[in-house]
């Protein structure tokens, strides 16, 4: 898995902290490429978004519904690995490899489910 386009986000009205996309390598299918971003609240609250689409409501309010969907388990999983990555990374302000693969890290010994 690497993490790619790494871009730091300089607003402080805004929990919007960075974006990125990571890269995994699926070798049946080839790559596969997921656009995230992070956000970071001022109490410390921390999380990563995926790929979203906005809509409007039936009562005119505008809305994101996920485009990418983990299981609750492995996206806590997921997010615990990678947030502290990201943290790194807008320190040190540039894109880095990660050093696991997907399965190693969420799926032992099962199949990745994509």
């Amino acid at each position: 898995m690497e993490i790619k386009d790494f871009k730091v986000i300089n607003k402080d009205t805004s929990p919007l902290k960075a974006t990125f996309s990571v890269l995994f390598p699926v070798t049946n299918w080839g790559d596969f490429n997921v656009n995230m971003k992070y956000f970071e609240k001022t109490d410390g609250s921390s999380w990563i978004a995926y790929p979203q689409e906005s809509y409007t409501n039936a009562e005119g309010e505008k809305k994101y519904k996920n485009l990418a969907y983990f299981d609750k388990q492995v996206r806590q999983a997921f997010e615990a690995f990678l947030i502290p990555k990201v943290k790194a990374m807008m320190q040190e302000k540039k894109t880095a490899q990660v050093d696991f693969t997907a399965k190693e890290a969420f799926f032992s010994n099962e199949n990745l489910p994509f």
